[in-house]
């Protein structure tokens, strides 16, 4: 039975992915055009669209295997005017066409032999339809890269690499066609989808941050202190660099991938604002996206924070526009990551936040690496201790995956300054955390727990060679 009540559609189409009852309509009309928004499988009903007069309808049919020869299907023939099998198909083959906009926009086109730059439209972050002027065939992997703009607004620069899956090929004419890609991963802000489908979304955008490294992709942000919206922020895109980590686990970049230029991204971690210095190595402590919301007390914090902003302005003097772009040098770094924890120890300050004072720890880790790496030994060991101190004060505030991680590394900067008994303390620690058992292996902390305990069985076990007197740096080769 059809219902007598046809909706409009006003812009989309909502389709499924399975449509098992499509060979009813196909077994007695070999030019079906319609299209399968949803199906039922409980009830045996789904909905079907066709166009009339440039309006999109819904028509509910109840399918019955016994009834697939009901004239409703002939009704449904003379309203639609329905066009080829073909068309049917492929408008109906692609799943997640709900979210798709009427945009257009030129991507580079990569497959096994063939690159160039298209059209590609009907953007979702899930797929989209490319014209192509070739022939490809379906069920093959491309990578698409979509371009944005470069400040200033002349040329373009290219989003991170999409993989995708073409779903289906039609021919429009000779050595043209039209492919369907499903994205393997939902699309995000790195692949330029996002600020394609709803600029407005974002605190400035169209126009991209360029930077001058391939690895690296430039955002611009707002300030939630003083309101400065062009504040610059760099993210390291993925699949450039290969990292490591030093003997306290924090992250080092190691040499570049194919075709990459290397960036050591601890120097672009902590991201500054160039009207009042506020900085963090949180990238959520800066406004990207107008839904985003500022996860501190803003007001509170600028009274404080603005009334000792000329001794700021002394130190990102010295440095001038190089501590806010993608080529800051150790100097440049070191000068952020003190604003960022002269930032961080302000909230601290105002809120006794605990979390805020893992902030600080985490800062002063990443400073220390590159005070080591420029060869300031003191300056890097004297951050180590002020990391002993701070994690001493919480730690009995702290628990879950927080106090195994602080545990961890108070156990590794002790054995780096040869204290051996605090380290078999917090090692005794450790290692006794979970005696009743109660805490599931298969859970984020239960992970977390594992990895702790492997990570100091690891350390334990170059115990001699893990302390200040041996090493030159903070890596070791395990």
């Amino acid at each position: 039975m059809i219902d007598n009540q046809m909706v409009k559609m006003p812009n989309s189409v909502f389709y499924a992915h399975e449509f098992s009852s499509i060979y009813l309509i196909d077994k007695i009309y070999q030019n079906a055009n319609l299209a399968i928004i949803s199906k039922n499988n409980q009830y045996n009903n789904a909905d079907f669209s066709f166009k009339k007069n440039h309006r999109i309808f819904i028509i509910r049919l109840t399918l019955c295997q016994k009834e697939y020869h009901n004239p409703c299907f002939t009704n449904i023939h003379k309203i639609t005017n329905l066009n080829s099998r073909r068309e049917f198909l492929s408008a109906s083959s692609h799943p997640r066409k709900a979210e798709r906009k009427n945009v257009r926009s030129i991507v580079q086109l990569m497959g096994a032999n063939y690159n160039d730059n298209v059209i590609c439209q009907n953007i979702s972050i899930h797929g989209c339809m490319v014209l192509i002027n070739t022939v490809l065939n379906p069920h093959t992997l491309v990578n698409l890269r979509f371009y944005g703009k470069k400040t200033g607004g002349d040329g373009h620069d290219l989003y991170d690499m999409l993989t995708g899956k073409i779903k289906w090929y039609r021919r429009t004419g000779r050595n043209k066609g039209v492919i369907g890609v499903e994205f393997t991963n939902p699309a995000n802000e790195n692949h330029g989808i996002i600020q394609i489908l709803d600029p407005g979304r974002f605190v400035k955008e169209v126009k991209r941050l360029h930077s001058k490294s391939n690895s690296v992709m430039g955002s611009y942000v707002k300030c939630y202190v003083c309101g400065h919206k062009e504040v610059h922020q760099w993210k390291l895109r993925a699949k450039s660099m290969l990292s490591a980590t030093n003997i306290f686990g924090i992250p080092v970049y190691t040499e570049p991938l194919v075709n990459k230029d290397f960036c050591d991204f601890n120097m672009l971690r902590v991201t500054v604002c160039p009207s009042c210095f506020f900085a963090s190595g949180r990238p959520d402590y800066f406004q990207k996206t107008l839904e985003d919301t500022c996860p501190f007390d803003s007001g509170t914090f600028y009274k404080q924070w603005m009334s000792t902003l000329e001794d700021r302005k002394k130190i990102a003097g010295r440095h001038k526009d190089a501590l806010f772009s993608d080529t800051r040098g150790a100097e440049q770094a070191l000068a952020a990551y003190d604003l960022a924890i002269a930032s961080h120890s302000l909230m601290v300050e105002l809120t006794g936040s605990y979390e805020e004072s893992r902030n600080i720890i985490m800062l002063g880790m990443l400073q220390a690496e590159i005070y080591m790496s420029t060869g300031d030994r003191k300056s890097a060991e004297n951050n180590l201790s002020k990391a002993l101190t701070t994690l001493e004060k919480i730690f009995g505030h702290l628990e879950g995956e927080a106090i195994i991680r602080a545990a961890l590394l108070l156990c590794l900067i002790y054995l780096y300054f040869k204290n051996m008994k605090e380290f078999g303390s917090y090692m005794s620690f450790l290692f006794n955390y979970d005696q009743d058992g109660k805490v599931d292996p298969n859970s984020s902390e239960g992970k977390v727990l594992k990895q702790c305990k492997d990570t100091l069985n690891k350390s334990y076990e170059y115990r001699d060679e893990l302390n200040k007197d041996k090493l030159s740096n903070f890596h070791f080769d395990f």
